[in-house]
């Protein structure tokens, strides 16, 4: 190596590349979640959508895929394309909001009760507060990334989790404040 060339990069495990796979496996995760809120969404054609109604449709369809997409690439790393390191802080909190979100799923299912109203409100509350609180922490995480140096083991799936996180919260402050 002379005088003004870089050092040579560290070649970077299968894993830690975002490739084909992780793309294939995102579109089922995405479309779970369109097949899932499509209900909230059926209005007359005649009915003409505003931008507000229009913007915050996507937003739940897109947080709700990246919330299912997250044990889906996480278990393909480990399983498929043998990841052996740890998951990172980042993507803990990809992990946070979904079983409160299949929690929610099943108990409106399964609506049998009289106190159905209250639960589900209860488990809103509670998606909430856990959304919002990762979302802080997503934020905590991020400015730590930026003004330090954070070594995290897949940089796509940790700022993924991250920015999915961020989202969520944004969807739970949204959320609480239709419902209260």
């Amino acid at each position: 190596m002379t005088a003004g060339e870089a050092p040579p990069r560290a070649e970077k495990a299968a894993w830690q590349r975002f490739t084909i796979l992780d793309l294939l496996l995102l579109f089922p995760a995405y479309a779970i979640a369109a097949a899932i809120t499509r209900p909230l969404f059926n209005h007359p054609r005649s009915v003409h959508y505003s931008v507000i109604g229009y913007l915050s449709s996507v937003l739940i369809v897109t947080t709700l895929g990246s919330i299912l997409a997250g044990p889906i690439i996480l278990l393909a790393q480990v399983m498929v394309r043998k990841r052996r390191a740890m998951i990172s802080a980042g993507e803990w909190v990809w992990l946070g909001p979904l079983p409160l979100s299949a929690l929610m799923a099943i108990v409106t299912l399964l609506h049998f009760s009289r106190e159905f109203w209250d639960i589900l409100g209860l488990l809103a509350a509670l998606f909430a507060f856990v959304s919002f609180i990762s979302s802080l922490v997503a934020l905590f995480l991020l400015l730590a990334s930026v003004y330090g140096r954070r070594d995290v083991p897949c940089f796509w799936t940790d700022r993924l989790g991250i920015a999915t996180a961020v989202a969520a919260g944004i969807l739970a402050v949204i959320l609480m404040a239709a419902i209260g």
